[in-house]
């Protein structure tokens, strides 16, 4: 969630100055979804939601008293976004961000995502156009794939097939973790998995962050690691990390609600489900574990844990956000 939410203000930020107009629609979900994904999560931010008010308003004010002086891409960001007398910040609203992973045969994760910002249609060209070239200014290669065009953002000395590869469909961004999966999703080529389909319905969509994640690869714990890898470091060292794996192995599925309260807290539900009940307890041992030391790193509050059969309910609060945010953007 905090690697999300930064990316979103920060990326998208950086190229903001025009006033609003008519919002883009949000695409549907389903869109990102084929028979390889094995985890989607979405984070949906409205204009009305308090929460994401609060947490661009703590953005906005940080910004706005940032000294910097290394010369640093959120010193220009800062700078440039400081000369404003109102936050743009929140015209940005409402967003919406998607993110799929799929694994490829060598069991390498290959996450893609699509990103919207709906209300700042200003802000779609100017950002767009400076994805089109590479540093050094050379303009990068781009490719018809189906009815859109993509960029095939190339490093120097890596193949094109293994480049991320970008696209434009109105106001939404689209960022394929390779050509190939640029090809099978904006085509059509497959069917959305059947598991990923049928679990989907049952998480609450109205929630400012959702989704559903099947166990397939270690998928789990890499999708943790991605979420926030310096709290599941600290985990993996309270309970051990041969004996998370091993926990790990026996989880079949996660999803999870969450509703962003202030600029500090969120407050999430996550549904774990595993192949028996000796694997729920001793789930619901590990989690208490890791809720200690997130108590001790000041990341969360109120927590209950519920295990029924092979099902482990955890109802928690997150807090520290503001913290975070504040530290990002005043760092050097």
């Amino acid at each position: 969630m905090k690697k999300t939410l930064l990316a979103l203000l920060f990326t998208a930020a950086s190229g903001a100055v025009p006033a609003p107009k008519a919002t883009d629609p949000m695409p549907p979900i389903s869109l990102m979804v084929d028979a390889t994904t094995v985890s989607l999560g979405v984070v949906h931010a409205r204009p009305e939601d308090e929460g994401f008010k609060s947490l661009f308003g703590t953005a906005w004010d940080s910004i706005k008293t940032r000294t910097g002086g290394s010369g640093s891409a959120l010193d220009l960001v800062s700078s440039f976004l400081g000369r404003s007398t109102t936050n743009i910040l929140l015209q940005l609203l409402p967003f919406q961000m998607v993110r799929v992973d799929h694994f490829d045969e060598q069991g390498r994760d290959k996450p893609s995502f699509m990103v919207t910002m709906s209300g700042f249609q200003g802000l779609q060209g100017i950002f767009y156009s400076g994805l089109l070239n590479a540093p050094d200014g050379k303009p990068f290669e781009t490719e018809k794939v189906g009815k859109e065009t993509v960029i095939i953002r190339a490093k120097p000395g890596q193949k094109r097939e293994e480049a991320l590869v970008l696209a434009r469909v109105n106001g939404t961004f689209y960022g394929f973790a390779d050509l190939e999966t640029a090809h099978r999703i904006l085509e059509k080529k497959t069917a959305a998995n059947p598991e990923l389909v049928k679990t989907l319905p049952l998480v609450n969509q109205e929630q400012d962050t959702y989704g559903v994640l099947l166990n397939r690869q270690n998928s789990v714990l890499r999708f943790f690691e991605w979420a926030n890898r310096r709290d599941f470091e600290a985990i993996k060292a309270s309970i051990g990390e041969e004996k998370l794996n091993k926990l790990f192995e026996h989880v079949t599925l996660v999803t999870w609600t969450g509703d962003l309260i202030s600029d500090d807290r969120m407050d999430m539900q996550v549904r774990w489900r595993t192949d028996s009940p000796e694997a729920s307890e001793a789930l619901e041992d590990a989690l208490s574990t890791a809720r200690k030391t997130l108590a001790e790193r000041g990341r969360t509050g109120e927590i209950r844990l519920t295990t029924v059969d092979t099902e482990v309910l955890l109802d928690i609060q997150f807090t520290g956000y503001r913290k975070m945010l504040q530290d990002y953007i005043a760092r050097p």
